[in-house]
């Protein structure tokens, strides 16, 4: 998509941009995790990770970007990525 019907659809359409934001957000979480998964664990905790994460692929509901548990989760990565940049 062009950036110009994007932005438009982002600007006409709040279901649109709602589940944007929670990609973006979502998306963002998932690199700070693996950023602190690489600088933290060792390569066979990081393949079973990814394992486990790749074993219930497509198997769990999206959340609401506004529930507890997203909200807790982020709240349990943030300190440990400002504790890898630290």
């Amino acid at each position: 998509m062009a950036k110009a019907s994007i932005v438009r659809a982002l600007h006409d359409d709040p279901e649109f941009s709602e589940l944007f934001t929670f990609y973006l957000m979502e998306r963002t979480i998932r690199v700070q995790e693996d950023l602190v998964d690489q600088l933290l664990n060792s390569t066979e905790k990081r393949l079973a990770r990814l394992l486990l994460i790749l074993a219930n692929y497509g198997k769990e509901d999206r959340p609401d970007f506004r529930s507890q548990t997203t909200t807790s989760r982020r709240h349990q990565t943030r300190p440990a990525t400002e504790a890898a940049y630290s």
